[in-house]
């Protein structure tokens, strides 16, 4: 590796290792995760300019929101194993151009994070920890602990020790209140969103496959059509993941919308099902390949498969498909 420091975010990295006969590195971060990348990618993924020399986006300097949201998605999209497959230089870019939530949306971020680490009422954890500020899609610790106070002043945590080398909080009253308002609101929905790319042939397999299957699970299926992801998602895209008990991310095209929206719908703790052609799985971006990913080649196969993986995760909904009313 060309440095002791994350190539994502620079910090010092807990492990790294180098696997010269697979050509890639391994990297665990305490901020970013566990990752991969290849020795190609390296060098490029570290360099601060904006812009690659054909014009295509970067992370930029060692502060820019670029790499807090990088940083963020890394930590949202992965398992705590090394990542089989690595971060290639093609990859970057969709890095580069993943849109940052608005505040109160990290806010409930954070407060699910705090949630998922708490074991006991009352247990304090340490904002000023890395870890915690891709939990939040932070820059740094000072944003982060600006965050928690915003969080304090909805009344949903409260700080335990405050100090000039820590911030230190636990989950209010008020905050496990929120968290069962967020547990309910998703336990009551019926609606399973769709994340995808709408040209000609996977509107076909919408209608054939992905909706029916969502039917026949129970569940009530979205979708919002939109072109080529921009930078910024919409604002209604984010208000149906919200209101959705579900999202089904179905990388066909490889669009960087689908990857942005599966990867909020994971930092707000959302089941997120995986599909993708079986001829386009070598094309996913890496910190996805390692899911379960529904591989199909045809619509039946797809709506089966599909239907039943909602199942088996979360259970039959209570929409009763119209062939069996």
């Amino acid at each position: 590796m060309s440095g002791s420091t994350c190539p994502v975010c620079f910090s010092a990295p807990e492990k790294f290792g180098e696997d010269l006969a697979r050509d890639r590195y391994h990297v665990a971060c305490p901020r970013c995760g566990h990752f991969s990348i290849t020795r190609t990618a390296e060098p490029m993924l570290r360099a601060e300019n904006e812009r690659s020399e054909t014009g295509k986006p970067r992370l930029g300097t060692r502060s820019s929101r670029r790499r807090a949201n990088a940083s963020a998605w890394l930590r949202a999209n992965q398992e705590r194993e090394w990542q089989e497959r690595p971060l290639t230089s093609d990859e970057i870019e969709k890095l580069a151009t993943l849109a940052t939530p608005t505040v109160l949306e990290r806010a409930e971020m954070l407060l699910l994070a705090l949630d998922r680490e708490t074991t006991f009422v009352g247990e304090r954890h340490d904002l000023e920890q890395a870890r915690w500020w891709a939990a939040s899609w932070c820059g740094d610790a000072t944003e982060t602990e600006n965050l928690a106070r915003l969080m304090q002043s909805m009344g949903w945590i409260e700080p335990v020790a405050a100090s000039a080398s820590a911030f230190s909080v636990m989950i209010s009253a008020r905050g496990w209140e929120r968290l069962e308002k967020l547990r309910r609101r998703r336990a009551e929905s019926d609606q399973g969103f769709v994340a995808m790319w709408f040209d000609d042939p996977m509107r076909r397999a919408y209608d054939n496959a992905l909706a029916p299957a969502i039917t026949d699970a129970g569940y009530q299926p979205h979708r919002v059509d939109r072109r080529e992801f921009e930078g910024k998602i919409d604002d209604e895209i984010v208000a149906q993941i919200r209101r959705s008990r579900f999202v089904v991310a179905e990388f066909t095209g490889h669009r960087y919308g689908v990857y942005w929206e599966a990867g909020f719908a994971a930092g707000l703790g959302l089941p997120v099902f995986f599909t993708c052609r079986k001829e386009e799985m070598g094309k996913l971006h890496f910190d996805v390949r390692q899911y379960n990913c529904i591989d199909w080649e045809t619509e039946d196969e797809l709506r089966e498969r599909l239907a039943k993986r909602i199942e088996a995760v979360i259970g039959q909904g209570p929409v009763v498909p119209a062939a069996t009313r």
